[in-house]
């Protein structure tokens, strides 16, 4: 009698520890599902991963750099990349062809693209650098207009290699391969701007001119 209260008390106590060990599982399988989702809303998303792996390779071209005896704290990488544009000549014609084409453009390094501030559907820009002038550095900036073409900025920087200004001077629409209307622009070797829209139903030439100033300004005449 005493062994089948003996072997019933065992029983239960079994039976407890199964309850409980039964709950542990429970509760480790509850942490174990909240920390997954922890771990997945934490996930850096492609932009910051992006940003993150531009950073490395900076801090690897800045070794690199040092590695050659270059002094970093005067290394500016706009004036580095200025340097290695190529130099359109002037007089420049811009038309819808040219923006599509884009001739002897380069792709704009993912680290600087924000010091334009210029829209791009794709996210990439493009540059092409002109003759300075006045103290004035300038560049034409490509971006990716969403309707398969590019809109072209000119952009003014002084010597420092800080914008300063900058201009929409083409930006294709429908229009420009209908007839109806054709955009197009001018920059002469005087560095003298002029946006030029054409209406062919009335023939009519609408056009603005623009110079810049001392103060490295896009100023309308």
């Amino acid at each position: 009698m005493n062994d089948y209260y003996l072997f019933f008390d065992l029983s239960e106590d079994m039976m407890n520890k199964r309850k409980i060990i039964g709950v542990m599982i429970v509760v480790m399988t509850l942490m174990l599902i909240t920390a997954v989702m922890m771990a997945c809303s934490n996930r850096p998303s492609a932009a910051e991963l992006q940003r993150k792996i531009d950073s490395v390779r900076t801090l690897e071209n800045m070794e690199q750099l040092r590695a050659q005896g270059i002094n970093i704290e005067a290394y500016d990488p706009i004036a580095d990349f200025y340097d290695s544009l190529h130099v359109q000549t002037l007089p420049l014609r811009g038309t819808v062809d040219y923006a599509r084409l884009l001739p002897n453009f380069s792709e704009v390094p993912t680290m600087l693209a924000s010091v334009f501030n210029i829209p791009s559907a794709d996210g990439k820009l493009k540059a092409i650098a002109l003759p300075e002038t006045l103290s004035t550095r300038l560049l034409i900036i490509a971006a990716d207009n969403g309707n398969g073409d590019n809109a072209l900025w000119l952009c003014t920087f002084d010597m420092d290699n800080q914008l300063v200004d900058k201009l929409l001077l083409h930006n294709p629409t429908i229009e420009d391969y209908t007839g109806d209307k054709l955009h197009s622009f001018n920059i002469t070797s005087s560095h003298l701007i002029t946006l030029q829209e054409y209406n062919g139903d009335d023939g009519t030439l609408i056009q603005q001119s623009y110079e810049i100033d001392e103060g490295r300004q896009i100023v309308k005449q």
